[in-house]
């Protein structure tokens, strides 16, 4: 990754992201690292059956962040790079917070700031953390709160 940056890949090619570039990153609705059964966006409506049901088949960590906020942009690779390492063992719902009612899913599980990850297991929450963390960190809560 380059400095302050993020990388992008694109048939196998990596190209950096800064400033306004960076922003657009993030608002791609298609993240092209990815499969999109692993890494997918999800909203009010759809939460209930693309997150809890699914995660009675595996683990989904879910994002909960907003474009303004520079610890949820610090983030998304990172969690992008966890869900490649266990490949497909684990997938990330992203929540755009500002995004139509999305706010309520965060008033629902008591998110105080952004970014806040939940982890779902079983149709519940298994485990939380807020910020932007580490690679080596959000492995490790994977393997203290999720059944692989």
């Amino acid at each position: 990754m380059a400095a302050n940056g993020v990388v992008r890949r694109f048939a196998g090619k990596a190209r950096s992201y800064r400033g306004k570039d960076r922003l657009r990153y993030f608002r791609a609705s298609k993240r092209p690292m990815s499969d999109d059964t692993l890494i997918f966006d999800v909203n009010l409506e759809d939460f209930d059956a693309k997150v809890i049901e699914a995660s009675r088949q595996r683990p989904i960590l879910v994002d909960l962040w907003a474009e303004w906020c520079p610890p949820c942009l610090a983030l998304a690779p990172v969690l992008d790079k966890v869900i490649a390492h266990h490949a497909g063992a684990v997938a990330l719902a992203k929540v755009e917070v500002d995004e139509g009612d999305n706010m309520k899913l965060a008033g629902q599980h008591q998110v105080r700031g952004f970014p806040t990850i939940l982890l779902f297991q079983d149709g519940a929450v298994q485990g939380r953390f807020s910020s932007a963390q580490t690679f080596q960190f959000v492995l490790d809560f994977i393997s203290r709160h999720a059944r692989l």
